[in-house]
């Protein structure tokens, strides 16, 4: 099988055997039979366009932040409905955080391809800038937008990062799409059920690959799982006010790794959550 790939795209394969001959006009990707076999071979090709930019200037938690959409010409009213979407979600994070947006006060949000995406549907990159498909679904953007208080909270476990994502976008989600925020918790609670026994790894040993590919994804999307099933049974245990002053606490930590984050939910809570972490982690 051929792949024909003209030289004004882009184009990103996962990491599978294949043979590649560059042309003077266009680049041809060559497969065997072995490359499908197992799993279904994700390819994304993206035209080369020039990128434009849509911005908007949003008060939050008493600064402003600039956010700017870079979107591929052509691609105007996507690049608006993130930009209006952006700015609805980031006050509700704040809401449901209890902890005002702490992030670089100049927000990119670059329309990508899924090599820019490492696989995924988006990624934030920690610096003020996320990736994210043309393809996403309004939950990938506020998960990626939630990354900007993991990230601050420096949390050393991986787990930590998805599952604090996963609960705060269901929370925003709750208040602007209730229907969608019940869909997501029964596919990750569903999820969790059904590969805990195939999989039974403890979270503090959960990682990813450095790209998302087919042939892991059924692990990946168990971590995923696992993580907000975790997070979501200490809220729904601590409570809402009690876990924005846990959140306020995580923050002013500096770094934080697997007992320090007990110590600090057992402290807002007054509770013992040794049993629960032991389940998990």
């Amino acid at each position: 099988m051929e792949l024909i790939v003209p030289d004004n795209y882009e184009a990103y394969l996962e990491d599978v055997g294949y043979g590649k001959e560059n042309l003077h006009d266009r680049a041809v990707y060559t497969f065997g039979t072995a490359s499908f076999q197992e799993f279904p071979l994700r390819i994304d090709c993206v035209k080369t366009v020039d990128l434009m930019v849509a911005s908007k200037v949003v008060s939050l938690g008493g600064s402003n932040v600039n956010i700017s959409v870079e979107y591929r010409k052509g691609n105007y009213e996507w690049a608006q409905d993130v930009l209006d979407k952006t700015a609805t979600y980031l006050p509700l994070l704040e809401d449901v955080w209890g902890v005002p947006f702490p992030g670089n006060s100049n927000l990119i949000i670059r329309e990508s391809s899924i090599a820019e995406t490492k696989g995924y549907d988006g990624f934030n990159y920690g610096n003020g800038t996320i990736s994210l498909l043309h393809s996403a679904e309004d939950h990938v953007l506020i998960h990626e937008l939630s990354h900007s208080w993991t990230h601050a909270c420096n949390f050393e476990q991986l787990w930590m990062h998805e599952g604090y994502a996963n609960l705060y976008t269901f929370l925003v989600l709750q208040q602007t799409n209730p229907k969608k925020a019940l869909a997501m918790k029964s596919e990750l609670e569903e999820d969790y059920d059904k590969k805990e026994h195939q999989f039974a790894q403890a979270l503090d040993g959960w990682s990813i690959p450095d790209e998302y590919n087919s042939s892991s994804s059924e692990k990946i999307g168990y971590g995923y799982s696992k993580s907000f099933v975790f997070v979501s049974d200490i809220y729904e245990k601590v409570g809402f006010e009690r876990m924005q002053i846990a959140n306020r606490k995580l923050l002013a930590a500096g770094k934080v790794n697997t007992s320090g984050h007990i110590s600090i939910i057992e402290s807002v809570s007054d509770k013992d959550f040794d049993q629960m972490y032991s389940n998990f982690v």
